[in-house]
């Protein structure tokens, strides 16, 4: 019989509106690592399956599962939690392991919970494999490296040592058939074609810089990259397959000027036709990198578009998050993609400890506006989102000396307020960094935030709200948020978000 595995992927608190399927990438790796040493692999995203056939899609793969790995991000413990205690409830005896995100950064918490049986801590392609053969009677638990659990003999909590870092080249390649089932899509090119923003693709792990908000610098992630050789492997073979466009993944694709220039010549020298989305800093933009002649090479080769998180228009703000980055590489940025036709998505932050003002917003609004005036295609991949405190961060602990207050447990996570994007005011006692004066108008500034990033399916909505949120912002006027309130009784009535569709490479 098959050893298999049940991997899950949770439905977030905030169900996503941009009408995209998701692809559970971080499930694909382990799962593809898994498939090369011999497992089968079954994936479920929760987010792409219907609310009432959730737990019924659950319960038909359970009966030959060897074990049952969940990826829980804190957006996701609500619905992580609900699916382990109904599996627990059909068979308790179906070792769950929770991994990702959260489960790092809170691994004694979780493996506390009667309805989880180990953490993996970091990345988890090697410390899964090594767990589910031990599960399996093939050597001792304390001996893994990267694991959190809990001793059945006297229900103590017993932590391993971490896991060294490996080389991501000796990863196997994705196993896109895993895929089958998570979408109903039936092939990679439709997907691609649907998402707008194409197939998902990693080719580095990890972050050099020093953000005092970023989980790699809060894991220890250090920045690691593929060869050049295997990049370019991969890319054609999903070329093969019928993807004509590809996201990277990396948190920073930009990181090596010499890197880069490599991929660029693969993709000339072997004529890879392909659109292409990536993530880059906004003080890359220089003479001796991103000027206007490397980003037209960037465009030659399939750029579309690039996500620079601009985070605040406050210099004050930059220095305090450790961006490393000015307001002039913002405006930077912008000019010279404009003149190269990429698109650039930027993303902001407000609801900072540390001392942010309300005029510190307002030069993020303004500093929106400027940029919507230097790139005309410019986009907001998340818009304006309240920061989110995570444990071990420079900026946490300066939540922690302003009074903030974390769950002690993994089931006040439910209800928590670092869970939402947007914050009811009961929520506020929960960030008491956050200033009455940014407090009244802090929902308001995010909702109009989002109506720059997602688009509705009607062109001539589209400019009309643009317009609105661009004329707010450039007022400072989030008073009387007669938009916000409609959307408000339009989702309370139909019990349903509207449905948007986020800009795609073709838009």
């Amino acid at each position: 019989m098959d050893k298999k595995i049940l991997l899950i992927y949770p439905r977030f608190v905030e169900r996503l509106r941009i009408g995209l399927p998701n692809l559970p990438m971080s499930l694909m790796y382990i799962g593809s690592y898994l498939t090369h040493k011999g497992y089968k692999v079954k994936i479920l995203d929760l987010n792409n399956i219907d609310d009432a056939n959730c737990l019924d899609s659950i319960k038909k793969e359970l009966n030959d599962t060897t074990a049952i790995g969940v990826s829980v991000m804190s957006a996701q413990i609500p619905n992580a939690l609900e699916i382990s205690k109904f599996i627990k409830q059909i068979n308790p005896t179906i070792p769950i392991i929770w991994g990702g995100v959260h489960p790092t950064l809170y691994p004694e918490q979780v493996a506390k919970s009667e309805f989880v049986d180990f953490v993996v801590r970091g990345e988890g392609e090697v410390t899964a494999f090594e767990l589910i053969k031990t599960i399996e009677g093939h050597g001792n638990f304390e001996n893994i490296k990267g694991i959190t659990f809990r001793s059945k003999g006297n229900n103590k909590i017993i932590a391993t040592d971490n896991r060294e870092l490996f080389d991501i080249n000796e990863l196997p390649a994705i196993d896109w058939s895993l895929l089958e089932g998570v979408t109903s899509f039936k092939s990679l090119k439709e997907i691609a074609e649907f998402t707008g923003f194409g197939i998902f693709m990693q080719t580095s792990r990890g972050c050099p810089h020093r953000c005092t908000f970023c989980i790699n610098k809060i894991l220890r992630t250090r920045y690691r990259y593929k060869r050049t050789d295997l990049v370019l492997k991969e890319i054609k073979r999903l070329i093969d397959m019928g993807v004509n466009s590809i996201s990277f993944l990396d948190e920073d694709f930009f990181v090596f000027k010499d890197r880069v220039l490599e991929i660029l010549d693969g993709i000339e020298k072997k004529g890879l036709k392909f659109k292409w989305f990536a993530n880059v800093r906004a003080d890359y933009f220089r003479p001796d990198y991103i000027n206007l002649e490397f980003a037209l090479r960037l465009k030659k080769c399939g750029c579309e578009i690039v996500s620079i998180g601009a985070e605040s228009g406050s210099q004050k703000i930059l220095n305090m998050l450790k961006k490393d980055i000015t307001i002039k590489n913002i405006h930077n940025s912008a000019k010279i993609l404009n003149r190269a036709g990429i698109k650039a998505m930027y993303s902001f932050m407000i609801g900072l400890p540390g001392g942010e003002t309300n005029e510190d917003i307002k030069k993020s609004l303004q500093l929106i506006q400027e940029i919507m005036r230097e790139d005309v295609n410019c986009l907001f991949r998340v818009g304006i989102q309240t920061y989110r405190p995570y444990p071990g961060s420079e900026l946490y602990l300066e939540c922690l000396s302003e009074e903030m207050c974390e769950p002690s447990e993994l089931a006040e996570w439910v209800d928590s307020p670092f869970i939402q994007t947007r914050l009811n005011p009961e929520h506020f006692q929960e960030y008491p960094w956050i200033i009455p004066d940014i407090r009244k108008d802090l929902n308001d500034i995010i909702f109009y935030g989002s109506l720059l990033a997602f688009q509705s399916r009607y062109q001539l909505l589209n400019k009309i709200i643009r317009k609105v949120t661009s004329l707010r912002f450039k007022l400072m006027y989030i008073n009387f948020p007669l938009e916000n309130k409609i959307y408000t009784a339009l989702v309370r009535r139909s019990g349903i978000d509207i449905p948007l569709k986020a800009k795609s490479f073709s838009d």
